[in-house]
């Protein structure tokens, strides 16, 4: 049993969401949280995915990456038995941009969401 789950950048690849949200429930102890941050519905729409280096070959490939609006994401996590208690669209910013160059065709755009949720106390 867990104070708390973190799934970072791991939902949109995940092609059962509502399992997802269940699992972290089950192993969460009442009154934990669960933290979950995706690609942003917005850059998924657009056909955007993360991408990985292949270790054997130093190709960048692709990994399987499932659109869902916030809204999908809430309605899982409410299915499950969770009880929001934020989210934030993350924004590209400048600041960024300077570090990192070509994140600036980002900058003011939605990159990322990130929410939390917790088990409620009575949830068993």
């Amino acid at each position: 049993v867990f104070a708390l789950v973190v799934a970072g950048l791991v939902a949109e690849h995940v092609a059962d969401l509502p399992a997802l949200l269940k699992e972290a429930v089950r192993v969460l102890c009442p009154g934990g949280r669960l933290v979950l941050s995706a690609l942003h519905p917005d850059r998924t729409a657009a056909g955007q995915r993360a991408r990985f280096i292949d270790p054997q070959t130093g190709v960048r490939r692709p990994i399987t990456t499932y659109h869902r609006s916030v809204a999908d994401y809430l309605g899982a996590a409410t299915g499950a038995g969770l009880a929001l208690v934020s989210e934030q669209t993350l924004v590209g910013t400048a600041a960024v941009a300077a570090v990192l160059p070509r994140a600036s065709r980002y900058v003011g755009l939605p990159l990322g969401w990130v929410a939390g949720w917790d088990k409620p106390s009575a949830f068993r």
